[in-house]
Order: structure tokens, then C-alpha cells, then sequence
């Protein structure tokens, strides 16, 4: 399922009906079409904070 601007966009290309993201948000909410939402990878937070915490390191003490 694709969120409301999506939509906006694809009425806009496909059917030539240009429309504010309000109005498609306000319509899907009546028909109850909802965005699933994708959770961040826990993977990427867990290897940026390592990152983070070895930069840190280095800062303080050194190579």
C-alpha cells in the first residue's frame, strides 16, 4: 500500500488529476486504507553506533 503523496503522484502521472495530499489523505482515511510502515533495520543502528562509539574512542585516547 502506498502512503497519500504516492498516490497523489500516481493519480497525477496515470490520470492527469492533480489533487492536494490532504484530499487523498482525507479519502484514504474513509476507506480505511492505511501505510504499512517499515521499521529500521536493527542491524544498521546497531553497526552505526559502532561507529559512533569507536570514533569516540579514538578521540579521547588516541590512535
Amino acid at each position: 500500500m502506498y502512503g497519500c503523496r504516492r498516490v497523489k503522484v500516481w493519480l497525477k502521472r496515470n490520470y492527469a488529476i492533480y489533487v492536494n495530499h490532504r484530499r487523498v489523505q482525507r479519502h484514504m482515511g474513509e476507506l480505511g486504507l492505511q501505510v504499512v510502515i517499515r521499521r529500521k533495520s536493527r542491524i544498521k543502528r546497531e553497526a552505526a553506533m559502532q561507529l559512533l562509539t569507536d570514533e569516540i574512542y579514538i578521540r579521547r585516547f588516541g590512535k
